[in-house]
C-alpha cells in the first residue's frame, strides 16, 4: 500500500511489526502526542525498541540508498554500508546476464509480495526453473511470504560443455 506522507493519518496504512500490542500501542500513542514544529520526543533516538520498530518498518521493507556509481568506477569494486543491525556489501560487477538474473529475482519476489496482499488468503504456488529461482526464491523466504514454492532443474549449458 502506498500513500502520501500528506495523507490524513487515518488513511495512512497500518503498521505491522512483530513487537507485542503493548509496545507497539504505547509507541503508537508516544508519536500521536508529538507536537507539531518540534522534534521528536527522546525516546524515538535513543529507545532500543523504536529502533528495532524502524529497521522493520523502514530499513527492512523498503530500497534503501546505499552507494552511488561514482563509488564503484571499475568492475571488482565495492563498499562496504552499515544499517543498523544489517551490514551490507555492494559490488561492482559489469555482467549483464548476472545483473539481469538478480533483477529479475528481486522483481519476482516484489511481485508475489504484492500477490500476497491480494490473494485474501488463498494458497500460491510459485514454479521455479533453474537458476532464474536463485535469487527469488531465497528472497521469497527471507520475506516469510505464504507461498509454497516447486524448483525444477535440467541439463544446462554448464553440465553440457565438454
Amino acid at each position: 500500500m502506498t500513500t502520501s506522507v500528506n495523507a490524513p493519518l487515518s488513511a495512512r496504512g497500518k503498521l505491522a511489526s512483530t513487537l507485542p500490542a503493548e509496545q507497539l500501542a504505547e509507541i503508537t500513542e508516544l508519536f500521536a502526542l508529538r507536537r507539531t514544529g518540534y522534534s521528536l520526543d527522546a525516546p524515538f533516538y535513543t529507545d532500543p525498541t523504536i529502533f528495532k520498530l524502524d529497521m522493520e518498518a523502514i530499513f527492512g521493507q523498503h530500497w534503501i540508498f546505499a552507494g552511488s556509481v561514482a563509488e564503484l568506477p571499475e568492475p571488482g569494486d565495492y563498499i562496504t554500508v552499515d544499517y543498523g543491525p544489517y551490514s551490507l556489501i555492494v559490488l561492482r560487477n559489469d555482467d549483464g546476464e548476472v545483473n539481469d538474473v538478480i533483477a529479475f529475482g528481486f522483481a519476482t519476489a516484489e511481485f508475489f509480495r504484492e500477490l500476497v496482499g491480494t490473494a485474501n488468503g488463498r494458497p500460491i504456488l510459485a514454479h521455479f526453473h533453474e537458476w532464474m529461482g536463485g535469487v527469488a526464491v531465497p528472497r521469497i523466504a527471507h520475506l516469510r511470504l505464504p507461498i509454497a514454492t516447486v524448483f525444477t532443474t535440467h541439463a544446462t549449458l554448464l553440465g553440457r560443455q565438454g
